[in-house]
């Protein structure tokens, strides 16, 4: 039971967020409806969360076509490519990787990688527009492979305890991706 318990609070947090997403689309859209392109500009900040919450690739595909619009997807990914080059190139601090070690126990125990590859189940229909909709049918029940807790791999969790699942598959972000793009 506590495990649907966590996985239903994950499913609500996710809907929590894409609402938020949601809200920030409106917001942009109350400044920008009378245009029926989305700029690259707007793209971009949308997903770093300039208007509230940070909204997905995908989610603005989506809301756009929702509303009629069509995405510059062209001058964005310039935008990123210009974004990426004129960053400065300097030592970068690296903290630990505090998950390190915990995803070291899950392969000596040959716990298998999450797959998350149906999240980029998309079609493109034209040379910049995408249709997510492959990703929304492609549903299938999951399987929990481990359980963690205080960063260490567990057999079980006692009620009252927290921890977080290892699914065999997801079609959530991880927390951080690494990538400009990525938003976790």
């Amino acid at each position: 039971q506590r495990v649907c318990d966590i996985v239903l609070a994950t499913i609500e947090y996710h809907d929590r967020q894409r609402e938020q997403a949601i809200k920030s689309f409106n917001k942009m859209m109350s400044k920008f409806g009378q245009n029926k392109e989305l700029s690259a500009e707007v793209i971009y900040a949308l997903e770093i969360g300039t208007y509230g919450s940070s909204v997905p690739l995908e989610l603005i595909h989506e809301q756009a076509q929702a509303n009629g619009l069509t995405l510059n997807i062209a001058g964005y990914k310039m935008l990123l490519q210009n974004r990426k080059t004129t960053t400065p190139t300097g030592p970068i601090l690296v903290t630990p990787d505090v998950a390190s070690p915990l995803v070291n126990e899950l392969v000596s125990r040959h716990v298998p990688s999450t797959n998350d590859a149906f999240k980029y189940h998309y079609a493109s229909v034209n040379n910049d527009e995408y249709d997510f909709n492959l990703m929304y049918q492609t549903t299938s029940p999951c399987s929990i492979q481990g359980l963690c807790c205080n960063g260490e791999v567990i057999l079980r969790l006692q009620e009252g305890d927290q921890g977080q699942i290892i699914l065999d598959r997801t079609c959530f972000y991880a927390e951080s991706g690494g990538q400009e793009a990525d938003r976790g």
